[in-house]
């Protein structure tokens, strides 16, 4: 089955991924017990994004930040489950770890050399015939 190209269509996609954009967690949706339900809303989920690409590309120059851009290309949308009561969901949760850049510092010039990590290469490793010596019992 092909998916529509009419953004009309992804309205619901839309607002799951506006609901992600204003959790800074991201959110999930329950799509109920088959697997292949929460896999065909993913794909739509995608061309929502595909869409939004599209249009960037016919209303922006290519030297445009926006060209070629989804406002919700930050965002991964994933299948997960079943649960224990057998549903699949689907998460929709900012890539990386957004929550740290909270903690962002510059790092200064002249870094302490106790943090300097110096490179020590593994010993070398006995012949493998060492182990197997047999002792002088004489």
């Amino acid at each position: 089955m092909s998916l529509t190209d009419s953004p009309a269509a992804y309205r619901d996609c839309y607002e799951l991924y506006a609901r992600a954009v204003a959790t800074p967690g991201g959110v999930r949706m329950p799509i109920g017990p088959r697997s292949q339900s929460a896999t065909f809303f993913q794909l739509r989920m995608n061309k929502a994004r595909q869409i939004q690409r599209d249009t960037s590309r016919r209303v922006y120059s290519p030297e445009h930040p926006g060209y070629d851009r989804s406002e919700y290309d930050g965002y991964q949308v994933q299948v997960r489950g079943p649960d224990t009561e057998g549903c699949y969901w689907i998460y929709v949760r900012p890539h990386g770890r957004m929550d740290l850049l909270l903690y962002v510092e510059p790092i200064a010039d002249t870094e302490p050399e106790a943090l300097q990590l110096e490179y020590n290469p593994a010993p070398e490793e006995p012949p493998a015939d060492a182990h197997n010596e047999q002792p002088d019992l004489e």
